[in-house]
């Protein structure tokens, strides 16, 4: 997978992460399945620069629910390099 699209990695507690990119339809898509579905997940915006408000407008966009951000069920962070330490 590229940044420019979402992709899976389950870890040791059964959470996803989620890496995805600004402007990626199929990544919303991925986000609201995934949702959907009840599973919690760490959603990780690649090259977001550290722009709060940018992860923030993307979740809005992507129809994140808020209560599940603020319950930590889903969490929204920078990629901060993360996606390229996989490889």
């Amino acid at each position: 997978h590229t940044p420019g699209n979402s992709s899976t990695t389950a870890n040791s507690t059964d959470r996803i992460a989620v890496f995805i990119k600004d402007g990626c339809a199929p990544c919303g898509l991925t986000v609201q399945q995934l949702q959907a579905s009840d599973v919690g997940f760490d959603l990780y915006m690649v090259g977001s620069r550290a722009n709060d408000t940018l992860i923030r407008d993307w979740a809005k966009r992507a129809s994140i629910n808020p209560d599940r951000v603020r319950n930590g069920s889903i969490t929204l962070n920078h990629d901060a390099g993360r996606w390229l330490s996989l490889g």
